[in-house]
């Protein structure tokens, strides 16, 4: 599978979560997300357990992350098999099950991104 291009999801007020999420991290937090998105970008659908997995039949992934005792997953979505859209954070999951709320609310944003791509995309450029 070739790689794939990273997307981040920005909202209609401009911002992109994950974006503005990563900006304020750790330098070591920093970089070991920067690592996890770099392993996306390379593997594309390729990449699993334990760094990412799909989200319970739906089209959606999670990247996994932990910092010390803290869970973070990034949700995303492939658009069209050649981008990896990074939609947004959830912070301290203490289960493999995703809360239905945060599903829903990424399926939205899917919906959303797929209608106008263009207005709710970000490129990942490599972060320094």
């Amino acid at each position: 599978m070739p790689p794939v291009d990273i997307i981040f999801f920005k909202d209609d007020d401009g911002t992109a979560p994950v974006l503005e999420w990563i900006k304020c991290l750790s330098k070591g937090e920093y970089a070991k997300v920067i690592v996890h998105i770099q392993r996306l970008a390379e593997k594309g659908y390729e990449l699993r357990r334990p760094h990412a997995d799909s989200v319970c039949g739906s089209d959606l992934y999670e990247l996994r992350l932990r910092f010390g005792r803290l869970r973070v997953r990034i949700l995303y979505f492939f658009f069209m098999r050649y981008a990896a859209v990074l939609d947004h954070v959830i912070h301290g999951k203490k289960t493999d099950a995703i809360p239905q709320a945060e599903i829903n609310r990424a399926l939205r944003k899917r919906e959303k991104f797929l209608q106008d791509p263009e207005k709710y995309t970000i490129k990942y450029e490599v972060l320094s």
